[in-house]
């Protein structure tokens, strides 16, 4: 079951704290951030603000759960190569011919978004071969999806398993019911998220509908200064199934709006 809790950051914080606070000591919960950063945070706020023991409460970011679910379905098929240079310098290599050399860290966001949008080279050929009218933009759109066909070949010929490429072994793990280790969680709490690339909203989709999963998102409706989480928001409400009543409520789960 999925439930949503929205509002300004401080108020999420009182909400996720109040969250733990509630479950009974020693309940395992996975509390999942953006980054290692906000992770450590949510420590310092639990630990030396309110005063509570965590035991059996593991901290993850969206990687280290994945990396999670994945092992334990089995030894990953590749090695993990953290985002950067050297991914920088292999883009760079692919480029090595070509005038746009010394772009290969521009080039690389373009291709991780690619990739991490689940777009495959040759479907998107078959499936849009005129989506663009212009004969230049076509022609830059190719040269974007070959650069990205070699990017991946090279990864997998040197053994090396993408963050894309990771998200998507723990979504089939959690589907599959392979992911053992998640188990031993009563709940995850996934705070802070306002955007999701495909991979990753692939995974979370996965795990929410698996097991109990308590959302706290940054966002109030209507408000201009929260419109860029609003697209994450919509998602989520949508896929859920979420009926908004007048008081925040939802039928198929429920979403509270903290004022």
């Amino acid at each position: 079951m999925l439930k949503v809790s929205c509002g300004q950051f401080l108020r999420l914080e009182e909400a996720l704290a109040a969250r733990v606070r509630d479950s009974a000591p020693g309940t395992p919960l996975a509390i999942v951030t953006p980054s290692r950063k906000l992770a450590d945070r949510l420590q310092r706020l639990l630990c030396l603000e309110r005063g509570m023991t965590l035991l059996n409460v593991q901290f993850h970011t969206f990687y280290s759960l994945s990396l999670e679910a994945a092992q334990g379905a089995g030894p990953l098929p590749g090695a993990l190569v953290s985002e950067g240079l050297f991914h920088d310098k292999l883009i760079d290599r692919l480029l090595a011919r070509r005038s746009s050399r010394g772009l290969a860290g521009a080039y690389r966001a373009t291709i991780r978004d690619l990739v991490d949008a689940g777009v495959d080279p040759a479907s998107f050929r078959e499936n849009f071969p005129d989506l663009l009218p212009d004969e230049g933009d076509r022609k830059r759109l190719e040269f974007l999806l070959e650069l990205q066909e070699r990017y991946l070949q090279a990864l997998e010929a040197a053994g090396i398993l993408s963050g894309p490429g990771l998200a998507r072994l723990a979504t089939a793990a959690v589907q599959n019911g392979t992911a053992a280790s998640l188990s031993r969680y009563r709940e995850f709490l996934y705070y802070g998220f306002y955007d999701l690339t495909g991979t990753q909203a692939d995974f979370f989709t996965a795990v929410a509908e698996a097991y109990d999963v308590h959302a706290f998102v940054p966002y109030q409706p209507r408000h201009p200064a929260f419109s860029f989480a609003r697209r994450l928001y919509d998602q989520r409400h949508q896929q859920a199934g979420l009926q908004q009543t007048a008081h925040g409520g939802c039928s198929a789960a429920r979403a509270a709006f903290l004022a």
